[in-house]
């Protein structure tokens, strides 16, 4: 069990910081400080003796004096927290100042941890990924932890995996896409926590690091899996991916459907394989 260390998780309310919490609360003795966002006040934990501390902060306004306190004497910051837009330049320049105020206080950057994403890359086409891939850069070039993390595959499924499998599962449609394949690039629960327990135990370099699977799994190949004993009685309905990616981008300068969801679908599409198979993995093991 690894004792003593004080771990701030940011955006500790979201499918990835809580499970980060829960993985540290179950299998160390860190001190946790779950820093959530004012709105998610309904926070549902459990504190466990004296080994849990649940703040409100709104990330975007300057840190109240105790949230300051518990920064400056963090071991590991985990930062989970994310602001979206529709915007490029606003999310990238409020993320920076999120991540720019944290680093102000914490001791070493070196201890700031930043969950990056599949589709963040130097000439990704999303808001999301543009956004990502800036500020992944100012992490790292202050010398902090850049984890890539891609679809984080759980039984049970939980977060976007378990939207998709969902949607899969209602859909009246088998929908196939080619022309070409989408990347999906999974990463297991077991790594994604192995991981951080393993950023508890020993430091790493700084630098940016995969902790998904490689090589891509076919998108078509998960549909199959979700779509269990009803694949017989729907329709095959196979999608051009590359009409699709188009048929976005006209959307997007429409504003007939929501930005964000028009993004968050550009993202899922569209990935950078030759930058992603690239990195190094990190040293969690599953």
């Amino acid at each position: 069990m690894v004792k003593g260390k004080r771990i701030v998780i940011t955006g500790a309310h979201s499918p990835l910081g809580s499970a980060a919490l829960k993985a540290l609360q179950k299998h160390t003795n860190c001190h946790v400080i779950a820093l959530v966002t004012p709105w998610h006040s309904g926070f549902a934990f459990t504190q466990t003796e004296d080994r849990l501390t649940i703040l409100e902060q709104d990330l975007r306004l300057p840190l109240t004096q105790t949230v300051v306190r518990e920064i400056s004497r963090a071991d590991i910051v985990l930062h989970f927290a994310w602001f979206r837009h529709a915007d490029v330049h606003k999310a990238t320049t409020v993320n920076k100042l999120i991540i720019r105020q944290i680093l102000v206080y914490l001791p070493s950057a070196s201890r700031f941890v930043f969950i990056s994403s599949v589709g963040a890359s130097a000439g990704t086409r999303s808001v999301y990924g543009k956004a990502k891939w800036e500020v992944a850069q100012v992490i790292e070039g202050k010398g902090g932890l850049v984890l890539v993390c891609g679809l984080v595959a759980s039984d049970p499924p939980f977060g976007p995996y378990a939207i998709l499998m969902r949607w899969i599962q209602k859909s009246w449609i088998r929908p196939r896409f080619f022309a070409p394949h989408v990347p999906v690039y999974l990463t297991p629960m077991k790594r994604l926590t192995a991981t951080i327990l393993m950023l508890t135990k020993r430091s790493t370099k700084p630098g940016v690091y995969r902790i998904f699977d490689t090589p891509a799994t076919n998108l078509n190949y998960i549909l199959v899996k979700f779509e269990g004993n009803f694949k017989f009685l729907r329709p095959l309905f196979p999608i051009p991916t590359w009409i699709l990616i188009k048929t976005v981008n006209l959307l997007q300068g429409l504003n007939f459907f929501p930005a964000s969801l028009l993004d968050k679908l550009l993202t899922f599409l569209t990935k950078d394989r030759a930058y992603l198979d690239s990195l190094e993995a990190v040293l969690g093991e599953d």
